[in-house]
Formats: C-alpha cells, sequence, structure tokens
C-alpha cells in the first residue's frame, strides 16, 4: 500500500514534469492528493489515469519528456526505487549508486538502478539509513 503513495517529487519524476506543474495539475483537480499530517501523497493509481485520459497528442507529448536511451532524470530513479529525491541523492554521494553528469545535469543508468536494487535484499530504505549514518 505504501509504494503505491508517491510524493510529490516521486509522482513528477514519473510523469517527467517540475513540482511546480503537478501542483498546478493538482490545484486544477486533474490529480487527487491524500493528505497524511501536512504531507501530500498522491496514489500510483492516480498519475496512471491522468495518463489514460489525456488526449494521444499530450500523451505523446509526456511521453517524450522521459529519457529513453536508459537514462532515468534522478526524480524518475527515485520514483522507481521509491523513495525521495533527498535519499537517492545521499545514495549516489555515498558511492553506492552510479551516476552520470550530462551538462549541468545528474541521471541513473536504468541498468544501475536494476543492479543496486538486485544487490540490496533488505531494500532501499535500509540502504540509504545506513549510508546517512555514515555520514
Amino acid at each position: 500500500m505504501m509504494k503505491d503513495l508517491l510524493t510529490m517529487e516521486q509522482a513528477s519524476g514519473l510523469l517527467g514534469i517540475s513540482r511546480v506543474k503537478l501542483t498546478r495539475l493538482i490545484n486544477e483537480g486533474k490529480i487527487k492528493t491524500i493528505s497524511l499530517g501536512k504531507t501530500r501523497r498522491i496514489n500510483r493509481r492516480e498519475i496512471e489515469n491522468y495518463i489514460a485520459q489525456l488526449d494521444p497528442y499530450e500523451r505523446v507529448k509526456l511521453e517524450s519528456r522521459k529519457t529513453d536511451d536508459g537514462l532515468l532524470t534522478m526524480e524518475q530513479a527515485a520514483g522507481e526505487l521509491g523513495v525521495c529525491r533527498r535519499t537517492l541523492d545521499v545514495l549516489v554521494f555515498s558511492g553506492t549508486m552510479p551516476s552520470v553528469m550530462i551538462g549541468r545535469r545528474r541521471f541513473i543508468r536504468r541498468e544501475d538502478l536494476q543492479r543496486y536494487i538486485d544487490r540490496e535484499p533488505n531494500g532501499t530504505q535500509i540502504a540509504a539509513s545506513r549510508n546517512t549514518a555514515r555520514m
């Protein structure tokens, strides 16, 4: 159940849009959120429903924002791992997760992400907390 609830960063990463654009979609009522205390979470099904209701032109435009060369943006990789962007930053800067810089942007190779998932038997949350404790 908790894997289905996404942070704003994770949802924007999956959609390939900025948090500002995601907030605009939420305020317009196009994507529904769940309030957990002071934070908002988005059910993964809401993202899927939003994509499904787009006209074909908008859907292609949305898909074109995502990289198709095996590279994931930091937000997309965090979304696939089910962690926030800051946790992924800790993994990257501790050397646990390899990354690639292209210009001023950092990307994660899809195969590196999969290798990390396969390598970590206890899940990403435990791996991230171990690395945070060392810093």
